[in-house]
């Protein structure tokens, strides 16, 4: 019994000599990530605004009208603005207002819109003036949420041409290229 006595007596005591406390200290640190606010825009695959065919007499007639789209992906909470310039073949650069499609040396006018109602649908420097004959001048403004991060937001572009001077609209297929850009 004593073999075991002095056994356990020195398990006990070697136990006690490995738990004396040791030192300890500790620090903190953060874990840290910044987004930025990111957004792309697009014309989706045959979002083109095309007015079709039509004959010259149609055209000059005027009173045309066609959409297309746009579309929008910015990340989560990110507020935004879209404008459209005046187009290569605008009469006045940078001018929205005077849009047109050009087929060799000839031109029909056209304009674009936000809406239905025709609000005017600007350049992102143009927008908030208001020219004399067309109403405001405004670019499309959002803010990106958890539903339009990932398909982003389409936006329609509605496209008018006014009536054109008799006798001027010679046949050929008339184009226009439009740059959107987004703001964010």
């Amino acid at each position: 019994m004593k073999k075991y006595s002095v056994l356990a007596l020195a398990i006990a005591v070697a136990a006690q000599a490995g738990g004396v406390a040791a030192a300890t200290k500790s620090t903190s640190f953060q874990v840290k990530l910044a987004v930025t606010a990111d957004c792309t825009i697009s014309s989706p695959s045959g979002s083109d605004v095309d007015f079709g065919t039509k004959t010259g007499a149609v055209v000059e007639a005027g009173n045309l009208t066609a959409s297309g789209k746009i579309n929008a992906k910015c990340s989560k909470g990110s507020s935004y603005r879209i404008g459209l310039d005046a187009g290569t073949n605008a009469a006045t650069a940078n001018n929205t207002t005077t849009r047109r499609m050009k087929s060799g040396s000839e031109f029909v006018t056209y304009d674009l819109y936000l809406d239905s109602a025709s609000t005017h649908w600007g350049s992102l420097t143009e927008a908030g003036s208001a020219p004399s004959s067309t109403g405001v001048i405004a670019a499309v403004s959002g803010t990106s949420n958890v539903a339009n991060t990932t398909a982003g937001q389409d936006y329609t572009v509605y496209g008018k041409i006014p009536a054109q001077l008799a006798g001027m609209v010679t046949a050929g297929n008339y184009v226009d290229t439009v740059t959107a850009t987004i703001e964010f």
